[in-house]
């Protein structure tokens, strides 16, 4: 009997046993996460406004490798213009939008901006979308080989899909340079990228911008019956209208056009670069490990669109050092921690982050007195817009360049 007992003891300690030793193995053999490792979140929602442009192109070109790599849902979602892409972003249901204007009216809040709820936004800059070259383009014969041959009366295609034709940057610098009203240009609508090709080739306009003069559409209107030529763009020739243009368009940069369809190549146009936006409440470390991934995985994408292969540091270098939209913080930290942030880039980043604050502090400061006098806060007032003009105005402008 105390056998029998003693060999049942026995049992139950090896079950036991057995079990936990199970239990233990089972521990060893889980994965265990690393103390400190970056977890990519489950989703990351990309903006472009269209899906017939660049920026399209080029989101495709390097969140598909992207998503990929990190194992993260990666989408592209196409909004109609931009202010809906930054109703999204403001909102948090994009983390990060290319952007098909430079980000200045948001920043200096214009027209239709002006709403109680609006108001200048304090975006944030994150990467590089590209650098492009880009020109004027118009038919051979019609009488158009520079910006002062636009006379009143000139047809000039204009992004009806962006907004209104004053918040237009290329469009509004071309007549500056030309010195012709905007009242005195007849503006052609167009509905996306694609149609302002085909209305020069319909003969439905004269002049048109040429986003990226290596988009096959403009191929396409060089071996069309009408043809396709470039205005004489050159701003050492003519550095006081060229100032005009840059004016209106702040980041633009004259150049000689190298990659493009042959009838561009070798004229007087521009070449751009812009960053991608996100807003300054944007996790830190999604900016951080995102701005590292498209650093060191360049070679994943930089043949998947030409625009992709300038999506380098060195550009991204370039825009802390003179564009007015100041770099996220994350970005900041990976910059610094590569030893390539720079003193100027440092002087821009606090001038430009300044400079947003005291937009909004001018803003609010229009929004309160306008309570006080009745005036309707209402971007179709046109007394609250003259009212919020007068607190702006007097604040240094949106520029573009190294700040001192």
């Amino acid at each position: 009997m105390k056998n029998r007992a003693l060999l049942v003891l026995l049992v139950i300690v090896l079950v036991v046993s057995l079990a936990a030793f199970a239990a233990c193995k089972a521990e060893e053999e889980a994965p265990q996460e690393e103390e400190g490792v970056w977890q990519w979140p489950e989703k990351f929602m990309f903006g472009v406004v269209g899906v017939e442009t660049g920026t399209y192109a080029v989101a495709i070109g390097w969140m598909t490798p992207f998503a990929k790599d990190t194992g993260v849902t990666a989408r592209v979602v196409v909004a109609p213009d931009m202010n809906v892409l930054i109703d999204w972003l403001k909102s948090g249901a994009l983390d990060q939008t290319s952007v098909k204007q430079s980000g200045q009216p948001w920043i200096e809040t214009n027209k239709e901006l002006a709403t109680r709820d609006g108001g200048p936004l304090q975006l944030r800059a994150l990467s590089v979308g590209g650098k492009r070259d880009s020109g004027w383009a118009t038919t051979p014969g019609s009488g158009i080989e520079t910006p002062y041959d636009i006379k009143p009366g000139t047809r000039i295609i204009y992004p009806a899909y962006l907004g209104p034709v004053e918040d237009a940057e290329s469009q509004m610098g071309l007549i500056a340079w030309a010195q012709v009203d905007k009242e005195d240009i007849v503006w052609v609508p167009c509905s996306s990228t694609s149609a302002t090709a085909r209305l020069l080739m319909d003969g439905k306009a004269d002049v048109v911008h040429v986003e990226d003069a290596t988009h096959s559409m403009w191929l396409e209107a060089e071996v069309s019956p009408r043809g396709l030529a470039f205005l004489d763009l050159d701003a050492k020739a003519d550095p006081e209208g060229a100032a005009r243009y840059r004016a209106k368009h702040l980041t633009v940069q004259f150049a000689i056009i190298t990659d493009g369809c042959p009838a561009s190549l070798g004229n007087y146009g521009m070449t751009s670069m812009g960053p991608y936006l996100v807003m300054d409440f944007t996790d830190p470390e999604l900016t951080y490990h995102l701005t590292k991934w498209l650093n060191e995985k360049h070679d994943l994408y930089k043949d998947n669109h030409p625009l992709c292969a300038a999506m380098t540091i060195e550009n991204v270098m370039t825009l802390a050092e003179t564009h007015y939209i100041p770099f996220h913080e994350g970005v900041v930290r990976y910059l610094k921690e590569l030893g390539v942030w720079t003193p100027a880039a440092e002087a821009r980043l606090r001038y430009n982050i300044d400079l947003i604050n005291s937009y909004i502090e001018a803003y609010q400061n229009a929004i309160d007195e306008a309570d006080s006098k009745g005036i309707e806060v209402n971007p179709k007032n046109k007394e609250w817009e003259e009212l919020w003009y007068s607190h702006r105005d007097p604040l240094p402008a949106l520029h573009h360049g190294i700040v001192e």
